[in-house]
């Protein structure tokens, strides 16, 4: 006997007034937009929220199938996916875009399920959904702005990297130009350093040895512009780097006032050093850069003294130990002077580039206006800094501040009197030479260097051949006759590396290695590594000196005597 389910009226009844409430639930909500549909998706009932914001009047909206509102906004598949939700009894939850009846859009997130009748049989949709279309344009608001602001980044970030490369293709070529004036001032300036030299070491009478001096002096003025220019660009472009090793701090002192002693003399100032007992021996810092600071410092001391006839000036160096700006302790030098002294508006631009004191002083005095910039920043990377005391018509009194981190001070060149230049009688001839296996050939384009440096050779005691570009040098190196090759490093149809390799390459192995010596104008940073990563055994920058040439060839090429 099969058991049939039936449904009183009483029971029906009850269902239908328990589904009533269910919907007038939320119908009643303020806030709520309640619909019901039957299984065909046609609308049963709708509240007054319903058809306040479809623009639809209850009479308009039922029977009609709730395909009416959809807007085209959503993707094919998007409401399949809700009644098959519907379908297996479970509650779909989204946000939903529909049109209202003049055309306009909205946006609901609405909740969805089915109910049916007592026996468990759905028989109605029931949606409750919520006006959110004030969100919903906010968002895509800030997803146009978000579009547009991650556009500007772009466009912003395109400019920054494009004007990034123009400023570093800028300071690239900026260095290269003064790189490439460096070496185009360096080789004739080799020439004239070169001769004067010679000319120096040859009788001559008083008048002529002082023009000689003048010239010497020139030219090593001339060079330290140029090199204060060539730092200054470095120092711009975050290229000029400081060591930190062991610095003898009265080594440095005692170079300085040495080198300075002519300068002074030739004005009637006294140099004058003074060392506290307390200063270290050494301290870690870089004696060349540091050297560099106080030759600029001292000598702008002996420039800007005024001295009557008759009278004598003075100039001090002072070392102690003291304080940095932040408390920590440091080693000062102070630099004193008598000399015309400072307005405190002229020390507040004193450190700029270009700046010089008062109006007039270059015109005076002379100079860049580089070299107290650069002194400046040259103790800031060795971690200490600068400061100018100064009274017009006093003097002043610079002081350079460094950390104080002692140092064990290993033996200095500074510390030893400087050697002396083996001058020769009398160079050996060229066949003497090269049956001895002394000869030297010389590769350099430049006439005024080829006969300055021949000239300094012989003064030395070496006999030099020549070659005017690297293809002729190639040519005589191959016949055996030299035993060492000055090469210039830049030469035209073959130039100093090119020659390196050649010689290189053709070496036969068990015959011993060829001395290669380069001869650069270019003192770009590195320059020197890519000498000898080229091939070459060392090298030297113009302009020649006899005392660095003197040790350069008793180190290879030394003289029987030696």
């Amino acid at each position: 006997m099969s058991l049939e389910t039936t449904t009183t009226p009483l029971e029906q009844c009850t269902h239908d007034l328990r589904d009533e409430l269910f919907y007038q639930r939320y119908a009643l909500d303020q806030h709520a937009i309640v619909s019901t549909a039957d299984m065909q998706g046609r609308i049963t009932s709708v509240n007054d929220n319903f058809c306040r914001i479809s623009g639809y009047s209850r009479d308009e909206l039922m029977g009609q199938d709730h395909a009416l509102l959809r807007s085209g906004v959503h993707p094919t598949g998007f409401f399949k996916v809700m009644y098959d939700t519907l379908a297996r009894g479970e509650v779909w939850q989204g946000e939903i875009c529909n049109r209202t009846k003049d055309g306009r859009l909205y946006w609901v997130s609405a909740t969805m399920l089915m109910y049916g009748d007592p026996s468990g049989l759905p028989t109605r949709y029931l949606s409750i959904r919520s006006d959110i279309t004030l969100r919903k344009r906010n968002e895509v608001e800030l997803q146009y702005y978000g579009s547009q602001l991650a556009e500007m980044v772009r466009t912003k970030t395109a400019e920054l990297q494009c004007a990034t490369a123009l400023a570093n293709a800028a300071n690239l070529a900026k260095s290269e130009f003064l790189a490439h004036m460096s070496h185009e001032v360096r080789t004739p300036m080799n020439g004239v350093i070169g001769m004067v030299d010679v000319l120096q070491r040859t009788d001559l009478n008083a008048d002529q040895q002082r023009m000689v001096t003048t010239i010497a002096n020139s030219s090593q003025a001339l060079l330290r512009i140029l090199k204060d220019f060539l730092d200054f660009s470095k120092i711009e472009a975050g290229k000029l780097e400081v060591e930190h090793i062991a610095t003898p701090l009265k080594d440095v002192a005692d170079s300085v006032l040495q080198l300075m002693l002519e300068s002074a003399s030739g004005k009637g100032v006294l140099l004058w050093l003074s060392i506290a007992p307390d200063v270290p021996r050494a301290i870690y810092a870089d004696p060349e850069r540091l050297r560099q600071v106080l030759l600029n410092l001292v000598g702008n001391a002996i420039k800007f003294t005024r001295l009557q006839p008759g009278e004598s000036g003075e100039v001090t160096l002072a070392l102690e130990c003291g304080a940095l700006a932040d408390g920590l302790p440091g080693v000062l030098l102070h630099v004193r002077d008598r000399g015309i002294g400072m307005s405190p508006a002229v020390v507040g631009r004193l450190f700029q580039p270009y700046a010089q004191g008062e109006v007039g002083t270059a015109g005076e005095f002379g100079g860049t206006g580089l070299g107290l910039s650069i002194s400046q920043k040259l103790v800031a990377l060795m971690g200490g800094q600068i400061t100018v005391n100064s009274t017009p018509g006093k003097g002043s009194v610079f002081t350079v501040a460094l950390p104080l981190h002692a140092a064990l001070a290993a033996p200095s060149a500074t510390s030893s009197p400087a050697p002396t230049v083996p001058l020769r009688t009398g160079a050996p001839s060229v066949s003497e030479a090269a049956a001895s296996g002394r000869l030297i050939l010389l590769a350099e384009d430049d006439e005024m260097n080829r006969e300055a440096i021949q000239d300094q050779l012989c003064l030395l005691g070496y006999a030099a051949e020549v070659a005017e570009d690297g293809l002729e040098a190639l040519g005589k190196w191959r016949t055996g006759r030299y035993a060492l090759l000055l090469t210039e490093c830049q030469m035209p149809h073959m130039d100093g590396f090119a020659l390196t390799a050649a010689i290189r390459s053709a070496r036969v192995p068990g015959t011993l290695r060829a001395i290669i010596i380069a001869i650069t104008a270019n003192v770009r940073q590195g320059e020197g590594q890519r000498c000898m990563d080229g091939g070459m055994d060392d090298f030297m920058t113009k302009p020649l000196r006899l005392k660095e040439l003197s040790v350069m060839l008793a180190k290879w090429l030394p003289t029987p005597e030696s």
